[in-house]
């Protein structure tokens, strides 16, 4: 049996290279194969690309861990491959791998990372703290007393503010940037002005008196007013006079007084003074009577009542006092008694024009007088306005108007009446003189336009 099969072999190789006389071609080999292209485990996946080339079940290993992808239930964990209890956590990290209910030793479980297992640690996401001696709630790190638990802190060594002093010497325990009160007045040393002096904390004007005693607290140049006047002692020429604060010409009276704030050589005018005053008083009083009449109506005699509503007043002494110093010029006033009964006046009136008259018309000084008008009118309305009377010294002639009445009385005006012998006048409607030796005043009286009355005026 053996010869035949060396024979047979034989046979074979010598008709493979065309031997035993005949010209049979000699057939080619088929090409090799390279092992860029080998599948071993004939998966689909070459083995220089298959993590497992004789296990067609897997062909990658993306953690590295010798497990395939197929059969690894965390393939993106090299740590962990099986989860047996299939409770989500790797046989390995699981501490009942075969229980799904649980996963950790509570007994090595050490959530903070400080050595001593959470079931031991008083405070397990506290990795400064494990115990708590007197159960106050404080780790006996930082508890100050930790077998207290009334009190935790020292308050020898508590600084609440931070600010390098402790609670128990800082002054404000709760201002880092204040930590003494030396004079006790409430405001820290370093915010306060004048720190031993317990009257005062600021300076707003930095003149280096405080607020509290500075008349002048937002003035630099100012501390005391000394006489109250309102302006400081060094801007006061006067500090220790109310009445005064300046004196303008220095010459030692202050401009209140001095009739000549800018002439130093003079103080006091010895010039008369003018005074112009209102004078005059008003009186009334109101009744009401029930009165009888008969009338004949239809032939027929008929009594009837009437209500007569009376009013009395009294205007006396309504004018001007003009004064020269002390001495008068002119009184001019007007007195008007009478009724208003139902609104119909009743009146008598009279006015007058007393002292000295100059008896000259003015020739040289001032050529304008001003003053006032008072009159009352027919019901009584009283009225009072502005006069002005400018002269014409050259020609002897006035220009007069009455002018700004109280009541909207139009003005009045009387232009280029003659002056002779220190008098003028036009006709009914208004008389007037001079009066003083230097023809000081004009005095008169008017009656136009519904309204009676008398003018007073002092010159210039």
């Amino acid at each position: 049996m053996r010869t035949m099969m060396i024979a047979v072999a034989a046979s074979f190789l010598l008709a493979a290279c065309g031997g035993g006389g005949g010209k049979t071609a000699m057939t080619p080999l088929p090409p090799r194969t390279g092992p860029a292209v080998v599948d071993t485990d004939g998966d689909g996946v070459a083995d220089a690309q298959d993590a497992f080339p004789n296990d067609a079940s897997e062909t990658m290993d993306t953690d590295g861990d010798g497990t395939g992808d197929n059969a690894d239930t965390f393939p993106n964990d090299a740590s962990e491959t099986m989860d047996s209890d299939g409770d989500g956590t790797g046989d390995n990290a699981d501490a009942f791998p075969n229980d799904a209910s649980k996963t950790v030793d509570p007994a090595v479980v050490d959530t903070d990372g400080d050595g001593v297992a959470d079931a031991q640690d008083a405070f397990p996401n506290d990795a400064s703290e494990t115990m708590d001696s007197d159960g106050d709630g404080t780790g006996d790190n930082a508890d100050a007393f930790p077998n207290d638990a009334s009190k935790t802190v020292d308050p020898a060594v508590v600084d609440t503010d931070m600010d390098g002093v402790a609670d128990a010497q800082d002054a404000f325990p709760n201002d880092a940037s204040e930590t003494m009160d030396t004079d006790g007045d409430g405001t820290g040393d370093n915010a306060d002005a004048f720190p031993n002096d317990a009257s005062e904390t600021m300076d707003s004007d930095g003149d280096g008196t405080g607020d509290n005693a500075d008349a002048f607290p937002n003035d630099a140049s100012e501390t005391m007013d000394t006489d109250g006047d309102g302006t400081g002692d060094n801007a006061d020429a006067f500090p220790n006079d109310a009445s005064e604060t300046m004196d303008s010409d220095g010459d030692g009276t202050g401009d209140n007084a001095d009739a000549f704030p800018n002439d130093a050589s003079k103080t006091v005018d010895t010039d008369p003074q003018l005074e112009l005053a209102k004078t005059g008083s008003v009186a009334s009083s109101s009744s009401s009577v029930v009165s009888t009449e008969v009338a004949i109506v239809n032939g027929v005699a008929v009594t009837r009542n009437i209500s007569v509503q009376r009013q009395s007043i009294t205007i006396a002494g309504w004018g001007y006092w003009g004064k020269k110093d002390d001495d008068t010029l002119f009184r001019a006033t007007l007195n008007a008694t009478g009724t208003l009964t139902n609104g119909v006046p009743s009146q008598s009136y009279s006015s007058a024009v007393t002292g000295s008259r100059t008896g000259s018309n003015p020739v040289a000084g001032s050529a304008v007088w001003t003053g006032g008008v008072r009159g009352v009118t027919a019901d009584f309305t009283r009225v009072t306005g502005e006069s002005r009377i400018e002269a014409d010294l050259g020609a002897a002639t006035l220009d007069v108007a009455f002018t700004a009445f109280d009541n909207g009385q139009a003005n009045m005006t009387w232009d280029g009446l003659s002056m002779a012998n220190g008098a003028f006048r036009d006709g009914t409607r208004l008389e007037g003189a001079f009066y003083g030796a230097e023809h000081e005043g004009i005095a008169g009286k008017f009656n136009r336009d519904g309204l009676r009355g008398v003018f007073g005026a002092l010159r210039e």
